[in-house]
């Protein structure tokens, strides 16, 4: 999740990196792969049309989806 200020309303954009099977792949991939996430977020994300980014949070969410059959 990223925030970005210096416009009316913070903004807040959502970011998938990756996708996995389980929360703890999740979690043992930003273990890993940190530094190379967080450079990769400063260099596309530090100022988008204008906005600066303000703060950023890792968060691995699943989703669960219903099927009716």
């Amino acid at each position: 999740m990223l925030w970005f200020v210096d416009v009316p309303k913070t903004d807040i954009q959502y970011w998938q990196h990756k996708t996995f099977e389980t929360k703890w792949e999740c979690l043992d991939y930003l273990a890993d792969n940190k530094v190379m996430i967080v450079d990769s977020i400063l260099e596309n994300f530090r100022e988008v049309d204008g906005k600066k980014l303000k703060n950023f949070e890792f968060f691995c969410e699943s989703k669960s989806y219903v099927m009716e059959v």
